[in-house]
């Protein structure tokens, strides 16, 4: 994990947002292996920018599925609740990337759907968590 200014947060939510408009062109055009990819790029940023909001330090791991088990961890030490069963789909999700990426295998359209909607979900977390500052 890497210390970051507080207000560097804008970064990492711009970034997320890129990421969260190629998801839905992606997925429309039937690229469901890419929608995954950037839905999960998406997602990390996302979880980034309210750990660094919130804490001063991004959640970057060994690997990504770290990520939302770093985060989790946190907002547990701040009493922040409402993350777990999130985290859980997330990990799921990510770990449906690296199913994707590196194996002989391909995301259904059920499944790129599902991780769409993941994403909806850790954006609707994270509009309601984040301090604003700018």
């Amino acid at each position: 994990m890497k210390n970051h200014p507080r207000e560097s947060y804008s970064v990492f939510e711009k970034k997320a947002k890129e990421h969260q408009l190629a998801s839905q062109y992606l997925f429309d055009q039937k690229a469901y292996d890419a929608c995954v990819s950037v839905v999960c790029l998406s997602i990390i940023n996302y979880m980034d920018a309210l750990s660094v909001n919130l804490f001063g330090k991004d959640n970057k791991g060994k690997n990504h599925e770290q990520a939302p088990i770093l985060l989790l961890q946190k907002l547990n030490r701040i009493g922040s609740s409402g993350f777990k069963a999130l985290s859980y789909r997330i990990q799921k999700v990510l770990s449906l990337k690296n199913l994707a990426a590196y194996e002989s295998r391909t995301v259904s359209r059920k499944e790129a759907a599902h991780s769409l909607t993941v994403l909806k979900e850790m954006i609707a977390y994270y509009n309601r968590n984040v301090q604003r500052t700018i």
